[in-house]
């Protein structure tokens, strides 16, 4: 089958790969319908990153590896020990990553944080591909209402819906979020589903903050423009950028007793304004991925509490990929660009 593969740093090819092995145990064959890249595709590709040197100790996998762990797709094949739910034909929505099961984070239900943990994509073969093998124990099964392009955004509105957990959101609470990349703008839509007040948002590109109005913003601010954001304003703050300053800012925006939640993850220094955070007592959370939230995130979606066709763009054949890895542009102006891996 032809594959989007990388093969090192600023090296994705589409090659031709052999089909998964059967599933083992646990484990289902998913035919792949849609899969969205992202901004840790594109991490993966400027960095080479995701490559096991040596056999991954949950998926086995070492050397070149399929990108792709956005997925919607349709089960063809299961392993022993399958819910019954998961039976070929079911289309569901894939979390990529793998846990151990045994660790001490995955006895605690912390699976997201165990100890061997893989992804798919990155540590194992993903879903840039017609078919990948998943663990059964992510899946989330797709209502017939719900498009193959809408449901493969259940991926990264799962970190959304993580991390507005971790904040421990109240109705009318008011809410900021710095950054309106994909998982800002997840993060936006998903906090006003879930009751928040006003939402501000602090975003540098035009193009994101043209799309404020369909997120339920209440107002945007330009970085550019010199306009300080409002000190101590927000009850709830997210850190969507990671941008050295992002933060900061974020832990200004804030009252005293508030909460600053991390989905994003800084490549460089990050100041910390321990002062802020100690005669404010305000709480800084860090948010990794989701545990159990794709389930959560198909609900909202199906529900239509989140809409998340603002957010995309176009779905590119898989042989176009590699030009989109040059040039993001390939994909249009949105924010989520899809693949269909059948062309």
């Amino acid at each position: 089958m032809r594959a989007v593969v990388l093969h090192g740093e600023k090296d994705v090819r589409v090659d031709e790969v052999p089909l998964p092995q059967p599933p083992r145990p646990g484990e289902v064959l998913v035919e792949v319908l849609r899969c969205g890249i992202c901004g840790s595709d594109r991490r993966a590709y400027e960095h080479g990153l995701g490559q096991s040197r040596g056999p991954h100790p949950l998926t086995g996998h070492q050397g070149p590896v399929v990108l792709g762990h956005e997925v919607v797709g349709r089960i063809v094949d299961c392993g022993a020990d399958v819910a019954e739910d998961f039976a070929p034909g079911a289309r569901v929505a894939v979390d990529p990553t793998w846990s151990c099961g045994r660790c001490a984070a995955c006895r605690r239900g912390q699976h997201q944080l165990c100890s061997v943990a893989a992804c798919s994509g990155l540590t194992g073969n993903g879903g840039l591909a017609p078919f990948m093998l998943a663990q059964a124990a992510g899946l989330a099964l797709v209502p017939d209402q719900v498009p193959d392009d809408e449901a493969a955004m259940a991926e990264p509105l799962a970190v959304a819906v993580h991390a507005v957990s971790r904040s421990a959101l109240q109705p009318g609470e008011r809410v900021f979020v710095v950054g309106l990349g994909p998982i800002g703008a997840l993060v936006a839509l998903t906090v006003r589903a879930l009751g928040a007040g006003e939402v501000i948002a602090f975003e540098p590109s035009p193009q994101r903050r043209a799309l404020a109005p369909a997120l339920g913003i209440t107002a945007v601010l330009d970085p550019a423009s010199g306009e300080p954001p409002p000190r101590g304003w927000a009850d709830v703050a997210f850190d969507c950028a990671g941008a050295p300053d992002g933060l900061a800012v974020a832990i200004r925006t804030t009252r005293p007793g508030a909460r600053i939640v991390v989905p994003a993850v800084s490549h460089g220094s990050t100041p910390v304004p321990m002062s802020q955070l100690v005669f404010g007592e305000r709480a800084l959370l860090g948010s990794l991925g989701y545990n159990g939230d794709v389930a959560r995130a198909i609900s909202l979606i199906a529900s239509r509490a989140v809409d998340v066709r603002p957010l995309l763009s176009s779905v590119l054949p898989l042989g176009e990929v590699p030009a989109w890895f040059e040039d993001p542009g390939v994909g249009g102006a949105g924010l989520k660009v899809l693949v269909d891996p059948t062309g």
